[in-house]
């Protein structure tokens, strides 16, 4: 496990790899870490292990290079279950999207643009 604390910020995290004091595969490995613990198994639908691994290495290969395409360079993201990634299934939290077919496109879901329904836990609009 990594020395960074639970809740290091985004721009914490994007000082530590350009200082050098970190890489992506680290930020990337302790993240898959916490979404293996707690609530993780239960609050994300699908993990991307792989795929964020490899591009961890690809963007430790580019940065040792010199190269930074970004300020979020190398840093572990989650997509929420509102937004169509291709090839996945965008269940946004119904029982009832389980079967629908993946999107040909990674794009925001018509869902995630729908009124919010008022309950008793939700804040005031």
């Amino acid at each position: 496990m990594s020395a960074f604390a639970p809740l290091t910020t985004l721009a914490d995290a994007s000082q530590e790899l350009a200082r050098h004091r970190s890489t992506s595969v680290q930020l990337t490995q302790t993240a898959l870490e916490r979404i293996g613990s707690g609530e993780g198994p239960v609050a994300f639908t699908h993990v991307f292990t792989d795929s964020a691994l490899a591009e961890a290495r690809a963007s430790d290969l580019l940065r040792a290079a010199g190269i930074v395409r970004s300020p979020m360079e190398g840093l572990p993201i989650s997509i929420k279950d509102l937004f169509d990634v291709q090839g996945r299934v965008t269940h946004a939290g119904s029982r009832l999207l389980r079967t629908p077919s993946p999107p040909p496109r990674t794009r925001p879901s018509s869902r995630a643009c729908a009124p919010r329904a008022r309950s008793s836990w939700a804040a005031p609009i």
